[in-house]
């Protein structure tokens, strides 16, 4: 390889913009309102619930799903300006259907009013459901995904008006 020598190279820009990357605590204290929902996978992969090897194990104290919820609700409710939480499930068999996965569904059992009071109402609803639903699957949140972003539009739209 050999080296040679340049001379008189010169770059021209058109056109140059910077942009300023905002912070979440930017966003929040600019009067962003945020709505925190909460989605619990109920797929058998997470194994048993009897079963001291499972996310969704009977005895709340070792219950993993249930720490996760604490731990980071414990976080992101404070950044929801209402405290009105909707907390869906997905992947598991909801009564009275024993053999046929639900893939969106209400742990309050209101799937037209999801929301329940603040961090202690997601905690007892996920206790509730945990009683009540068969873990299923297969591992499905699109619905989810897709109901959310329409109570998102429709949050928009009634702000808008």
């Amino acid at each position: 390889m050999t080296e040679g020598k340049v001379k008189n190279q010169q770059v021209t820009f058109s056109n140059v913009a910077f942009h300023k990357r905002h912070s979440f605590l930017e966003y929040i204290f600019g009067g962003c309102e945020i709505q925190l929902t909460c989605a619990i996978d109920f797929t058998l992969s997470n194994g048993r619930p009897q079963e001291k090897s499972s996310l969704h194990y009977l005895d709340m104290n070792k219950n993993e799903y249930l720490n996760a919820i604490k731990s980071v609700g414990n976080i992101l409710q404070y950044y929801d300006s209402d405290k009105q939480i909707p907390v869906f499930g997905f992947g598991a068999a909801v009564p009275p259907l024993k053999n046929r996965a639900s893939h969106c569904f209400a742990l309050n059992g209101d799937i037209f009013d999801p929301e329940v009071d603040g961090l202690d109402g997601v905690v007892e609803a996920y206790k509730n459901a945990l009683k009540n639903v068969n873990l299923y699957g297969p591992t499905n949140f699109s619905s989810i995904v897709e109901l959310v972003n329409d109570m998102a539009s429709e949050e928009k739209i009634t702000q808008e008006n």
